[in-house]
């Protein structure tokens, strides 16, 4: 027992010893180890953010004459494009510093568009322009519109579509007045009303009575025009017809009675043989309106035809230059009415002189009731009509060359 508490007073400063030359070793190591660091201590400052020689300031002695060296500030030169925006993306900008790093930002996406001369389309982001000719007014064709002048005389001589000779060399159509649709049909005697039916230039229109109107060109507003080829809708109510009168009834643009009217009567009494020869046809769809997607209204396959109505589509185009919406008043998509459709019976406001007109758009078919979409007198087209109704009014379109109308 006495023997070993012996070794054990015997072996702890050994121990002791031992730890003393390890922390002794381990001191040389780090002295070594700062005194090679400190020569590269800015360089660890600046990209790790550690100062040796204020962390150690005891061991600086070992910097064998080097200096800490300054925390660095970037000096950037000029921004440089390193990728240009255009309308469809964004561009890159990057500068640089001469210690190497870059910065860069982001040049954002241009409203400059590179629109194609011929189709009005950006030739980066494909968006669409309006055509230089869109909204110009032409003439095209002709048809009755302006009541006669009290100094003219109507001569028996008539042409081969049945117009009557003036003493003043035009021709005239003859019309029996059938004004008594022009009550109402909203319903009471408000302002716009029209209690009497007049003529544009004021003079009452009396039920039954017999006018003749002078057929004259027919003016068109160019809606739009892509490779030289323009859309054109009628400017003012030209006539009145029922939409459909057949048996069944139809809302059905391709099978109804006024399609029949449009191709046949109107085509060939508003243009001459060569004036037809410059029709061109437009592919026509006949879609239902957001209004009635469960109105069971008959949709026909797109087809072509060289006069037709516009669609409820048609009328939210910004494209032609209409509103987006359909319950909103818009003075781009009013008519006037002429004298003639007044006569014939349309619909119209005596205080704004606009009249109703048909789309091709189908509202509702059934043997109950079948309606189809129209423009109101104030520009509104979240309208329709039974289509047996004879008081709204035609405004065509037609598609033609630029070179025919005179616009090149």
């Amino acid at each position: 027992m006495k023997k070993d508490q012996k070794k054990e007073r015997v072996s702890k400063p050994k121990r002791g010893k031992r730890a003393a030359l390890f922390l002794l070793a381990l001191f040389i190591v780090l002295l070594i180890a700062a005194a090679l660091l400190l020569p590269y201590g800015g360089v660890l400052n600046h990209y790790f953010g550690f100062d040796i020689s204020a962390k150690v300031p005891a061991l600086s002695f070992l910097s064998l004459g080097t200096q800490k060296t300054d925390v660095h500030t970037h000096t950037y030169g000029e921004w440089e494009v390193a990728t240009e925006p255009t309308c469809g993306t964004d561009g890159l900008a990057r500068r640089h510093c001469a210690c190497g790093a870059v910065e860069a930002r982001t040049l954002f996406a241009t409203d400059t568009h590179s629109y194609d001369d011929a189709t009005h389309t950006c030739t980066v982001c494909g968006a669409k322009t309006r055509s230089p000719y869109a909204g110009r007014i032409v003439t095209f064709g002709e048809y009755p519109q302006t009541l006669k002048a009290a100094n003219v005389n109507i001569t028996n001589t008539q042409d081969a579509r049945g117009y009557y000779l003036g003493s003043d060399g035009a021709y005239y159509a003859k019309v029996t007045a059938a004004a008594y649709v022009h009550r109402s049909i909203y319903g009471g005697t408000g302002a716009g009303f029209n209690s009497v039916a007049l003529f544009s230039g004021g003079s009452q229109i009396v039920y039954g009575q017999v006018y003749y109107f002078k057929v004259e060109p027919i003016r068109w507003r160019v809606l739009s025009e892509e490779n030289g080829t323009a859309l054109l809708l009628c400017e003012t109510v030209l006539d009145s017809v029922p939409f459909d009168t057949s048996s069944p009834i139809t809302s059905t643009y391709a099978i109804s009675t006024i399609y029949n009217w449009l191709t046949n009567n109107f085509k060939n009494t508003a243009f001459s043989e060569a004036e037809q020869a410059k029709l061109l046809p437009t592919m026509l769809s006949n879609s239902t309106d957001v209004f009635a997607p469960d109105a069971k209204a008959e949709e026909s396959a797109p087809f072509a035809d060289t006069v037709f109505f516009l669609s409820y589509a048609d009328m939210l185009n910004s494209y032609y230059g209409f509103s987006e919406y359909p319950d909103r008043d818009d003075a781009e998509r009013t008519k006037a009415a002429g004298d003639y459709a007044r006569a014939r019976g349309v619909y119209y406001e005596n205080n704004t002189g606009n009249g109703l007109w048909w789309l091709r758009t189908p509202r509702s078919n059934s043997t109950s009731i079948a309606a189809a979409d129209v423009v109101n007198t104030r520009g509104n087209t979240n309208v329709a009509a039974v289509v047996s109704n004879a008081f709204v009014g035609v405004a065509p379109a037609v598609s033609v060359k630029l070179t025919d109308i005179g616009l090149r």
